[in-house]
């Protein structure tokens, strides 16, 4: 922006690649966007290695200007609404000073699978004979093998294994449409009814989004050869995405690096909702617990970036010359929910925990109200970056040649990055059940 390099979002995306969030810059406050698309730059120097995207904003603005827009779909959903002001005062040329602020609004409603029918709203594909509802697991298209009241199987109740016998639904037609659920014979008759759900029911297409931006820019003009300038900027981001409820049953990678798998989980004899006990089986459980969370499993985000820039710059002996400091910061703070806790399960599972049994299937109106947050913490996490620099450059007009001028500039910086992004709460060692190891501190000059 202007030439000095942006903080990037404190969040990699899919752990590894950093990118910059553009939503940080009024739209107003824009002049222009130069793009270069090799590494070949005296100007931007190592900053150039693969490229850059510099935007421009407007040296100076007076007056006062005010915009809005809204925007929804075809079937009145998925509402956008957008507002901007700008005002600035002083004339360089005049009073040898300018001032000017923008203020951007951005708000997006969320769009839901269900909010559209057919194909995009069911998993059930009828017109094309594919059923995708999960919950059946002899069904080959299914999306989930798991179910709202349970699937389970008998196996051996010291290693998990050894499964024996039919795969069976817990509970019974009733209990599973009070959850919302599809009661429904299996492609496999010998093994009766499964409870249904559809996946679609609880994803998005489009998360709820607002975000807001504020920039203010001066600049004294001292002589003809001679300005000084500083700007500051804030803006806020606000995501909630949310998608399937949580299962037991999940494969991911803790803080060693080792791959962690729960697919043997299961209830021990002894559980109440275990329908092997007399045969001193175990059950292995196929769950997807609607009432672990209302809103399924998802992601609260919350970014805050702040940047801060003043220098000089001028022109004398026939150089354009810029001196000036920096500094940005991202600041994200996370909040996930809907994810088990292995090791709490474990024990709620095993009557442990101090809330009972963790109930299952149609008998999970039982359970103690406190054992939710016991088995599925909310999840905060705060992550943040940040780039500090000071730079000198000089440029200048060496001589036409045939085909246009050749310039020569000239340059030195001095920066520094940071990233602070500690693991998730129980992630090191592999005790949130789905979700894997991701972490990243450091700095360098």
């Amino acid at each position: 922006l202007n030439g000095r390099r942006l903080a990037p979002y404190g969040l990699a995306d899919d752990g590894q690649r950093t990118f910059v969030d553009l939503n940080q810059i009024p739209f107003d406050a824009v002049e222009r966007i130069e793009v270069l698309k090799d590494g070949a730059s005296a100007i931007y120097g190592s900053d150039a290695i693969a490229g850059v995207i510099n935007v421009i904003l407007k040296s100076e603005y007076t007056g006062f200007s005010a915009n809005g827009s809204a925007g929804t779909s075809y079937k009145g959903d998925a509402n956008q609404y957008r507002a901007g002001l700008s005002y600035g005062f002083g004339e360089l040329s005049k009073d040898k000073f300018n001032v000017f602020a923008t203020f951007d609004y951005f708000k997006q409603d969320s769009l839901n699978y269900t909010d559209r029918g057919g194909y995009i709203g069911s998993s059930k594909l009828d017109f094309i004979g594919v059923n995708q509802l999960g919950g059946d697991i002899y069904n080959p298209d299914r999306l989930s093998n798991n179910s709202p009241l349970g699937t389970v199987r008998s196996v051996d109740p010291v290693t998990g294994g050894s499964p024996t016998g039919l795969f069976e639904s817990l509970g019974n037609q009733a209990q599973c449409e009070a959850k919302g659920g599809i009661w429904a014979q299996s492609v496999n008759a010998a093994a009766g009814y499964f409870c249904n759900w559809d996946p679609k029911a609880w994803r998005q297409i489009q998360p709820e989004t607002e975000k807001m931006n504020f920039l203010v820019k001066g600049v004294y003009q001292f002589s003809t050869d001679l300005q000084a300038y500083a700007e500051g900027s804030w803006s806020n981001a606000k995501v909630e995405t949310t998608g399937t409820p949580t299962a037991p049953r999940a494969q991911y990678v803790g803080g060693d690096l080792k791959p962690v798998d729960t697919l043997l989980f299961r209830l021990p004899v002894g559980h109440p909702d275990n329908p092997y006990n007399a045969q001193n089986l175990a059950a292995r459980l196929y769950l997807t617990d609607f009432a672990v969370s209302d809103r399924g499993r998802g992601s609260d985000y919350d970014n805050d970036t702040w940047r801060v820039v003043a220098g000089l710059k001028g022109f004398n002996w026939d150089w354009d010359w810029d001196i000036g400091g920096m500094y940005a910061k991202t600041e994200q703070d996370i909040s996930r929910y809907g994810f088990y806790s292995k090791t709490a399960l474990e024990q709620a599972i095993a009557g442990q925990g101090g809330f009972g049994y963790y109930r299952v299937g149609g008998s999970s109106g039982l359970n103690n109200p406190g054992i939710w947050n016991f088995v599925s913490p909310t999840l905060n996490n705060n992550t943040s970056t940040s780039v500090t620099s000071f730079d000198a450059k000089t440029t200048r007009q060496w001589q036409n040649a045939p085909l246009g001028p050749l310039g020569v500039a000239l340059g030195a910086e001095w920066g520094m990055e940071g990233i602070g992004a500690p693991p998730i709460r129980g992630t090191a060692h592999a005790d949130i059940c789905g979700l894997g190891y991701s972490a990243a501190n450091g700095s360098r000059d």
